[in-house]
């Protein structure tokens, strides 16, 4: 959830982040990304940005990367394919 604010690649480069960081005076950085520092500034951030910045992380804010993990843990173990005939017998 660390850089969950600035996840726009396209958009948030590297010189953008170090910017936005430098505005906020949280260089360098040993926590999480602070909140903007003012409405104007011309940072954009995601929308559940209020969700993952520092001093407002209490758990964890919806993402699809930790979504196929927490997926990937309650999915029922497979064992090896096996075909199913129009019977419903399985074949061997």
């Amino acid at each position: 959830m660390l850089g969950k604010p600035v996840e726009q690649g396209d958009l948030w480069t590297r010189d953008r982040i170090d910017r936005y960081l430098r505005q906020a005076a949280a260089l360098p950085l040993t926590d999480y990304l602070p909140e903007p520092v003012g409405d104007s500034d011309g940072f954009e951030l995601r929308p559940e940005w209020r969700e993952c910045v520092r001093g407002r992380i209490h758990g964890s804010c919806r993402d699809d990367d930790a979504d196929y993990a927490v997926l990937g843990l309650r999915s029922p173990p497979s064992g090896p394919p096996t075909a199913t005939s129009p019977t419903g017998r399985n074949r061997r």
